[in-house]
């Protein structure tokens, strides 16, 4: 069978058509695109909270599932089907609760992976140094998009564990793998896209540009303190406006995006006025489909300059290497990754504050004296990324259409031999399949005690509050059958909601029968031998077998006797 996982799914995180577009919701449409055209598993295995979740999953498939691949839902707790399928991946970097519900059935059912987006925030940041605490073990694995991301997994990873050591004197390992799989593109939509002659003029004509005027685009979410300045990149394009003029053209720089909210749409209207007149600067809905797929065909380079530390992967120039345009692009986070400097495009360099230049954010961030999106645009508003050398970068690719012509095809065969859904998918399957065989032979880490809790976290409430009840019912307590035994009052406790309560997770009426019949015999049962009808010989099956004598002895249709034989 495929190596491949169940998905945990909640809609919000795959929606692109939310009033708020984030990276991780075109990340995770673009995933599961991926997963569902490209997997080889012929069942696609669904985790998710509720049936109506589920059928949303199936709806979002469904246009791009030309295969007829079946889905199936796992439904939470179902560690059987887990096991069966083999893993379950996360499309977020918290894996320490899915290790500890793990840890109640079995801690070598199934691998548990999760996926790097954002690290900066408070919350991510924990759910990292969770992981030297929770029960993760060898055959789980947190990817992550970049080197630079793992980077900071590490550094993280390697603070918390000095503080433990601190604090305890022993400085634990992370056993979870942390493999660097990057995030992908459809190559050959974004080809299409791209290299559409149609798309190229239509929109040039609707915009007015030249044959010899040249257009930058930058395309994503338009917000100065969470994503990327604009004024670098507005100052950089000026000075290129130069040599384009030169040339008899003109350049321009299309903003494909969209507007965190009005503010910002204000600032970013004003700002290329003040920075870049000799550009014309245009605005476009980034929302609208049509709009986004011709700007691909009508832009002669993309630009993006990222300085925000929330900034892991970065999807655009991927996408904008697939279309066959130049990066030009921040030496920032993971377009090193992506991007190979004087082949698809050119990294411009960055310089930021050292170890002690954000000190005080973070402790005004940790006491909510800032919030998250004042915390990373102050750290930001510390990066530099290098004008002099953006402006010259940008204005070679704006008067060489040779080396764009060069530096787009670069990129283009980067884009569909790395970073195709296809090639990413597949790397994923291959990581699931290295997990599954260390399932097999991988030392344990933290294995659950016989006798004791399989969670420290949430342990059985029968153990953990054991000293709040008189008594504990024991294998030789003697079982006789009270007043309410009598078949008639029985059914009435059944029928009745606040009595009938739960009955799904006790023995089934028939079981329990069997039990009050042996009890209404002279001198009653034990426990012990009312237990061994209901549980022969799983452990699970004896906790439902002494929940469901609790609830015969709570509506007393059984009573405690001696406890004598």
């Amino acid at each position: 069978m495929p190596a491949t996982a169940a998905l945990y799914y909640r809609p919000e995180g795959f929606d692109t058509t939310g009033a708020r577009l984030l990276g991780r919701h075109s990340a995770g449409a673009g995933m599961l695109r991926g997963w569902v055209q490209h997997g080889a598993a012929h069942t696609l295995h669904c985790h998710t909270d509720t049936a109506q979740h589920f059928d949303d999953f199936r709806r979002r498939i469904a246009p791009y599932n030309r295969q007829g691949k079946a889905a199936a839902w796992v439904r939470p707790g179902d560690a059987a089907a887990l096991a069966q399928v083999g893993a379950l991946h996360l499309p977020m970097p918290g894996l320490a609760d899915a290790a500890w519900v793990r840890r109640h059935t079995g801690q070598r059912g199934y691998s548990v992976t999760g996926l790097v987006h954002t690290l900066c925030s408070k919350e991510v940041l924990a759910s990292l140094g969770d992981l030297l605490t929770a029960p993760v073990q060898p055959w789980d694995a947190l990817i992550c998009t970049s080197t630079a991301a793992r980077a900071v997994v590490e550094r993280v990873l390697d603070d918390h564990a000095a503080f433990l050591e601190s604090r305890v004197g022993a400085r634990p390992a992370c056993p979870v793998r942390l493999p660097v799989i990057p995030l992908g593109v459809d190559s050959a939509d974004f080809a299409a896209r791209g290299r559409d002659p149609e798309r190229r003029a239509r929109l040039r004509a609707d915009l007015g540009l030249a044959d010899n005027d040249v257009a930058a685009l930058f395309f994503g979410r338009l917000i100065f303190y969470a994503k990327a300045h604009p004024a670098p990149m507005y100052l950089a394009l000026e000075r290129a406006a130069a040599r384009v003029a030169a040339q008899g053209g003109r350049l321009w720089l299309l903003h494909v995006g969209w507007f965190e909210n009005e503010k910002e749409r204000g600032a970013f209207l004003e700002a290329p006025a003040a920075f870049c007149p000799s550009v014309r600067s245009v605005f476009l809905n980034g929302r609208v489909d049509r709009v986004a797929e011709d700007a691909w065909a009508a832009a002669d380079f993309f630009v993006s300059l990222p300085d925000n530390v929330q900034e892991t992967f970065g999807l655009t120039p991927i996408e904008a290497m697939a279309a066959g345009l130049p990066v030009l692009g921040a030496d920032w986070d993971g377009y090193r990754d992506t991007v190979r400097h004087g082949q698809d495009g050119f990294l411009v360099p960055t310089c930021a504050p050292g170890p002690g230049g954000g000190l005080d954010l973070a402790a005004q961030y940790a006491a909510d004296a800032l919030n998250y999106s004042t915390y990373v645009g102050h750290a930001a508003m510390a990066t530099a990324v290098a004008v002099d050398a953006c402006a010259e970068y940008a204005g070679r690719l704006a008067t060489d259409a040779g080396l764009r012509r060069a530096m787009g095809e670069s990129g283009m065969a980067r884009a569909r031999e790395v970073f195709d859904w296809k090639v990413v998918v597949a790397a994923h399957e291959a990581l699931w399949a290295e997990l599954a065989e260390a399932r097999q032979s991988a030392p344990e880490t933290a294995p659950v005690p016989a006798n004791g809790p399989a969670s420290s976290r949430l342990d059985d409430p029968f153990r953990a509050f054991a000293g709040y009840a008189t008594a504990e019912l024991a294998p030789g307590d003697r079982l006789v059958a009270g007043p309410n035994a009598a078949p008639e009052r029985l059914a009435l406790l059944r029928a009745t909601w606040m009595t009938g309560f739960g009955a799904a997770l006790r023995p089934v009426p028939e079981a329990l029968d069997q039990v009050v019949a042996l009890a209404a015999r002279q001198g009653g049962a034990t426990a012990a031998e009312a237990l061994s009808l209901l549980a022969p010989a799983d452990a699970r099956q004896m906790a439902t077998a002494l929940r469901g004598l609790g609830w015969l002895l709570k509506f007393d249709v059984l009573r405690r006797g001696d406890i004598s034989t």
